[in-house]
């Protein structure tokens, strides 16, 4: 989620009843954001082909990734889990001073050096087209909610940091800045953690007794 920080702002609270659909359906895929990397992690597992070249690869990725997200959490906290309509404060110190979307951009780069450890290359673009699908929408509606909660605050702070590239000016309210906890940060990343070593767990299992084919083809 986005969170940047300015002062102590009251939001008031945003009915998205008539709101257009797209933000809507973002509303709809963030509230189940957790749920909905399942699917690519059974169709990996099933039909993943992984080598020694495509771990190490991979794990780079997936240690890049959740080093972006760790990063961001800890200036953030547990609050980057929620699924309601809550934002918290705003909050521009750290990743947040650089690009608005620190916690997806490290998502993105974690999923991605899953499939890659995957071996299963030809699904790369497609896993890439459906992320970009899902966070178009679910950025659409985060950033809808701040617009009605934080008003010119947020605006400003959109006209100063880029979504996804690391452009921004950095800590812009200097006498707002949060101070990160690494305590807090993991604390929330526990789960990411159990699903990071069971993901390359499976992969490094896979290659050593099932090398050169498929779960899929062992077991059909």
């Amino acid at each position: 989620m986005i969170f940047m920080s300015i002062k102590e702002i009251k939001p008031k609270e945003q009915k998205f009843s008539g709101s257009r659909w797209a933000v809507k359906f973002g509303r709809w895929l963030f509230k189940r954001r957790e749920y909905t990397p399942v699917l690519f992690i059974i169709f990996a597992l099933f039909l993943a082909m992984p080598s020694p070249a495509t771990i190490a690869v991979g794990l780079v990725f997936m240690i890049l990734g959740e080093a972006i997200r760790f990063w961001g959490i800890s200036y953030i906290g547990g609050v980057s889990r929620t699924r309601s309509d809550s934002t918290g404060k705003l909050i521009q110190s750290g990743p947040f001073g650089r690009m608005r979307n620190p916690l997806y951009v490290g998502n993105f780069i974690l999923s991605f050096g899953a499939v890659v450890i995957a071996g299963i290359w030809w699904f790369i673009p497609i896993f890439i087209v459906l992320f970009a699908i899902q966070y178009h929408f679910i950025v659409l509606y985060e950033e809808e909610n701040l617009r009605n909660k934080f008003g010119s605050f947020y605006k400003s702070y959109t006209e100063s940091v880029p979504r996804w590239l690391p452009l921004g000016p950095g800590n812009i309210d200097t006498d707002n800045l949060i101070d990160p906890s690494i305590v807090k940060a993991i604390k929330s990343e526990k789960n990411t953690y159990f699903a990071i070593i069971f993901t390359i767990g499976f992969f490094i299992l896979k290659y050593i007794f099932l090398p050169d084919t498929t779960i899929y083809s062992a077991l059909f």
